[in-house]
């Protein structure tokens, strides 16, 4: 699978906060070309192997519209065949709520809410906000 790249999902359709992560990810793996993609062209960067990284970071919102706009069971199907097949996902803050079984939001402001995901990559238990 070594092909040299890392995609990271930004589409604003889904908030996604991808700040400083380019850069970083340069300084930690300046041998690689880091590049970010909209949904569309996330999911066919998976499909075609065109990345050895795949990371999926945090929102700018408290509503992560992730699953939706990932192609809901598809998208997490995508995912899985990427980890399946060697390649590396890195999640953060929201990103590792979509991949996980179980999700608990308990925001000090608001009402707590939780999720199950039957298509979940992991059997965890995502917890937030930090």
């Amino acid at each position: 699978m070594k092909r040299g790249n890392i995609v990271i999902y930004n589409d604003s359709r889904a908030h996604t906060s991808v700040s400083c992560l380019p850069e970083a990810l340069g300084e930690s793996f300046p041998d690689k070309r880091i590049y970010t993609a909209d949904n569309d062209n996330f999911l066919q960067a998976l499909d075609e192997n065109r990345a050895d990284i795949a990371v999926i970071p945090g929102i700018w919102t408290e509503n992560s519209k992730y699953y939706d706009m990932m192609g809901g069971d598809s998208g997490q199907k995508k995912l899985q065949d990427f980890v399946s097949n060697g390649g590396i996902l890195m999640t953060i803050c929201a990103g590792s709520y979509l991949i996980s079984q179980n999700t608990e939001y308990i925001p000090p402001w608001g009402d707590r809410r939780e999720r199950t995901n039957n298509t979940a990559l992991f059997n965890a238990l995502a917890r937030g906000p930090l």
